[in-house]
């Protein structure tokens, strides 16, 4: 076998061990072991922030080590494999600013492997993390520089926007630039593994490119356990108050409307002449409403004549007792005689 096929061939075998290695959930692994899985709170990723935030710190601490560990381990050690079983010194595998040595891209590579493996890990049907722990580790393990580079990058972006997604999608955009500007002038084949990862990280970050978008985005903090409903920004929380404060202000109409409804429907059922609800001229029911109002009008009828009799028979009483007092008068200021021949 050449050196060229076996170089190859070798690098593909690091690739393999270094994608599953790298794909191993460590964030699932302590969620579940703290009896919860993180892929079914907060932002539902097995991540180290999702951890963090949702599980305890301690777990979310211990996924960001091991996430960056697994990372390093696998470049720092399969470079250094590949030297041995080549026959060469590791310094024709690791980039180098003076000189870019002509296989700096197998470097390259195994870091890709290593992000790939995290994002899309073969025991989770190649679903993952963001490749942010891991991708830092990886970089960490075959040059200190872009490590180095990634991390002021992150903190530049995080801290004032207190966004942990902001740092880390900026991060993946500064990666391939980083390569560029620190080991100027560089090969193609060095090259298009950072623009990969960058492509890649971008594209797991894209919910929350949408949260940044509608001003839901988690911002960083230190507590954890509640993410639901939670605004990004004042005028994010002012929003969800306003909201609430509507729904609630909805609820208590549409309380009050179905108790005035009950009302209505309990005058309904106690009111022998009023139509059912949902009858009359104008609910597609003319005789019921005919019939109810020729009721309330032979109703009324009855009413006024029994106000009436009543009336005059107090009229007619009153007058009555009213002659019959001046007829007494009469008798009595007329003489004996007189009153006498009245009365025969």
């Amino acid at each position: 076998m050449s050196t060229e096929s076996l170089l190859i061939s070798t690098v593909l075998l690091v690739m393999l061990a270094t994608y599953v290695i790298c794909g191993v959930p460590f964030g699932l692994l302590l969620g579940r072991y703290k009896g919860t899985d993180p892929r079914t709170v907060g932002s539902k990723n097995i991540g180290a922030t999702n951890v963090f935030r949702s599980i305890s710190y301690w777990a979310g601490g211990i996924t960001a080590l091991l996430d960056m560990l697994k990372g390093f381990l696998c470049t720092f050690f399969g470079v250094r494999i590949i030297a041995v079983v080549v026959g060469v010194g590791v310094e024709y595998f690791l980039p180098a600013r003076d000189e870019m040595p002509h296989f700096a891209w197998v470097s390259a590579f195994i870091f890709l492997a290593a992000v790939f493996g995290h994002v899309f890990s073969p025991y989770l049907k190649f679903r993952g993390g963001k490749g942010i722990a891991v991708g830092f580790g990886a970089a960490l393990g075959f040059s200190p520089l872009i490590a180095l580079g990634l991390v002021f990058v992150w903190a530049l972006c995080t801290f004032p926007s207190r966004y942990v997604s902001v740092g880390s999608i900026a991060s993946a955009v500064a990666l391939p630039f980083l390569a560029l500007f620190i080991y100027y002038p560089v090969t193609v084949s060095f090259e298009l593994p950072f623009i990969l990862v960058a492509i890649t990280v971008v594209w797991a970050h894209r919910k929350n490119l949408q949260r940044l978008k509608d001003r839901t985005e988690l911002p960083f903090s230190f507590k954890h356990g509640n993410h639901s409903g939670s605004a990004v920004s004042a005028k994010g929380a002012t929003e969800a108050t306003d909201v609430n404060e509507s729904a609630k202000a909805e609820n208590l109409k549409t309380a009050t409307d179905h108790k005035a409804d009950s009302k209505e429907s309990e005058k309904f059922r106690t009111d022998p002449h009023f139509p059912e609800k949902g009858t009359g001229l104008f609910f597609g029911s003319e005789p019921g409403l005919k019939e109810h109002i020729q009721s309330r009008m032979s109703e009324t009828a009855a009413k006024k004549s029994s106000h009436d009799a009543e009336k005059i028979k107090q009229i007619s009483d009153a007058f009555r007792a009213n002659s019959q007092a001046q007829k007494g008068k009469e008798c009595t200021e007329c003489p004996q005689t007189d009153r006498k021949e009245t009365h025969e």
